[in-house]
């Protein structure tokens, strides 16, 4: 299967070739009649997969299936006897898990972390700095890696068929572009100058309890 690269960088930086992107970088292949690969109506974002009607199945399972890794890993690394029955409400409670608020677990792919969760870590012991920084590691690659799988992944299998449908091949898409528009903002900024500022700011929340919004 192939399939496009990301990393944090590219989400950090919205440099993710979504038909959003696409159609600002080569607009001579993408007009504007692509949208989201999955309900063909919205426009394709990373924000927009989260909300997508026709893949809200696959978000659902991805918030299931990181709630239970996160009682695991909390269990695994926490040195309290853990009444799992308390552990799992307080994981529910969350408030990152609400979709659209101005945090929500998505952010964790930017390595922005929310005081909520590093106090629950802390709660249950979890509070020496390198193992601190172990978990969220772990926790952010899982929540990286179940984007990838399920929606990142799918998405590139669309993309390549409506690719193939409009007879756009993959020498079309590596020549340089013939549009005079170019893109200004966050594509002349260095994807790892802003992944290390974003890292910074997960030291503040680390260290002082702080929140990525008060930066």
């Amino acid at each position: 299967m192939v399939t496009s690269c990301f990393s944090k960088g590219h989400i950090c930086c919205n440099e993710l070739p979504t038909c959003a992107n696409l159609k600002k970088r080569k607009p001579d292949l993408y007009d504007e009649d692509w949208k989201c690969n999955f309900c063909k109506i919205e426009e394709e974002t990373f924000d927009h997969f989260w909300k997508c009607s026709k893949i809200q199945n696959v978000v659902q399972d991805i918030l299931m299936r990181l709630k239970i890794f996160l009682v695991k890993i909390i269990q695994e690394y926490s040195k309290d006897d853990i009444d799992t029955q308390e552990l799992n409400g307080k994981i529910n409670e969350l408030g990152m898990w609400d979709i659209g608020c101005l945090y929500d677990f998505t952010f964790l792919m930017k390595n922005q972390v929310s005081c909520q969760l590093i106090e629950l870590l802390r709660c249950y012991k979890i509070i020496e700095e390198k193992l601190l920084y172990k978990v969220m590691k772990q926790i952010t690659g899982r929540v990286l890696l179940e984007f990838k799988v399920l929606i990142w992944e799918p998405r590139n299998e669309l993309q390549i068929k409506e690719e193939k449908r409009c007879g756009i091949s993959g020498k079309d898409k590596k020549a340089k572009s013939h549009s005079n528009c170019t893109e200004v903002g966050v594509k002349n900024v260095g994807c790892k100058m802003l992944e290390s500022n974003w890292n910074k700011w997960n030291d503040l929340a680390f260290h002082r309890g702080g929140h990525w919004a008060n930066f």
